[in-house]
């Protein structure tokens, strides 16, 4: 006889309740962790803002503010944000919005500081005897050394030339990039980053100084970070490099040509041990080297020392950081500069010793007109 092959429609009915069932078992861990996930975010976003609106934990942080009392809530916010003294900008915007203390700000320029709640600031904004001291704008140009802003800094009036590089040598600042670096006179070599600055008069050393710091953190972008993770590259050899590109490169369009030859010379250590970059040299003297200056026994001396000197030369500006992340794909491994400051670029012994001949003529050779004023 044979066998009853038709399937029992019960069977079938457990199948699709065990199948639900686990389905349903699925969507609800899923619908849990989405639920958790959200709680987390928003937890975290209204510690953020809680932080913010009462300064709980905030850097300590002075902040030069300008406005007029023509402006919104909305450009105050953003004024603020700017400065650093909030985190969020939408945020103090609702608040004096519905406080209504954007309606009595008064136009001035006033002091304020990171670890002020939102009600301290608005009133601050409110009262004429909170407006600031007198302040001074000082110029950093690119690839200024330490020591060249410090006697800037002082020559403005804005610290004691002790203070300033005390604070630099020891202070302890909170700047991730400044944790790994060795205490002293050189130690923010190269994150002193160049600009334009208003500074109170007889003004703090550490707040002085944290603004440079400040800066650098804001300009050396994530993109610029991701970017020397990609290539293997550290932070602080990016900024050694960057300082000795914007010493040597007189013309910015050579900047990431003059940053290959760096770094093809690095990249081929047993070929090309020392950089023997003057500008290295220079920081060392003072002066522009001699041949005696490269036996001068100095970490300094590229001559002498192989790799990289022990810290920035100088304080390179953004371009010059940019071109060593983003240098020139170059078989370049010397340069020779012209009269002119720039420079010749070759791959090997034979052309380099050519070039400075040729190089060496640019300093010889008088201009026609020169001749000719000097006939007259």
């Amino acid at each position: 006889m044979p066998e009853n092959t038709q399937k029992n429609p019960r069977q079938k009915i457990k199948r699709r309740r065990m199948y639900s069932g686990g389905h349903g078992c699925l969507v609800s861990v899923m619908y849990l962790i989405f639920v958790l996930g959200v709680s987390m975010f928003l937890a975290g976003l209204a510690i953020s803002w809680s932080n913010d609106v009462f300064a709980f934990v905030k850097p300590d942080r002075t902040a030069v503010v300008e406005i007029s009392d023509t402006m919104t809530g909305a450009q105050v916010a953003e004024i603020l944000k700017n400065a650093g003294v909030v985190e969020h900008q939408k945020l103090f915007e609702i608040y004096a919005r519905f406080s209504k203390a954007d309606q009595k700000f008064k136009s001035g320029k006033y002091e304020l500081n990171s670890k002020l709640d939102y009600p301290a600031i608005a009133r601050k904004l409110r009262s004429t005897s909170a407006q600031k001291r007198d302040t001074v704008w000082v110029t950093i140009p690119e690839g200024y050394t330490t020591k060249q802003i410090v006697d800037a800094l002082v020559t403005k009036g804005v610290a004691g030339r002790d203070a300033l590089m005390d604070t630099i040598a020891n202070y302890s600042f909170t700047h991730d990039f400044v944790k790994p670096l060795k205490k002293g006179e050189t130690r923010l070599e190269g994150y002193l980053f160049p600009d334009t600055y208003e500074f109170y008069i007889n003004d703090n050393a550490p707040d002085v100084i944290a603004k440079f710091l400040d800066n650098f953190k804001k300009k050396y972008t994530n993109d610029l970070s991701v970017r020397a993770k990609e290539l293997d590259m550290e932070l602080k050899d990016v900024v050694i490099i960057a300082s000795l590109v914007e010493r040597e490169a007189k013309l910015n369009d050579e900047k990431p040509v003059i940053a290959s030859v760096i770094l093809n010379r690095l990249a081929k250590p047993e070929e090309f041990p020392f950089l023997q970059i003057d500008a290295s040299l220079q920081y060392l003297t003072g002066k522009a080297p001699t041949a005696d200056d490269k036996n001068i026994d100095s970490p300094y001396n590229t001559y002498m020392y192989k790799g990289l000197p022990p810290t920035a030369i100088a304080n390179p500006g953004i371009d010059a950081i940019a071109s060593v992340l983003y240098s020139a794909e170059t078989e370049y491994y010397y340069y020779v500069a012209r009269k002119d400051g720039s420079h010749i670029f070759t791959s090997t012994l034979e052309e380099h010793n050519n070039a400075i001949q040729e190089a060496a003529a640019t300093f010889e050779a008088e201009p026609e007109e020169e001749k000719k004023n000097e006939n007259q």
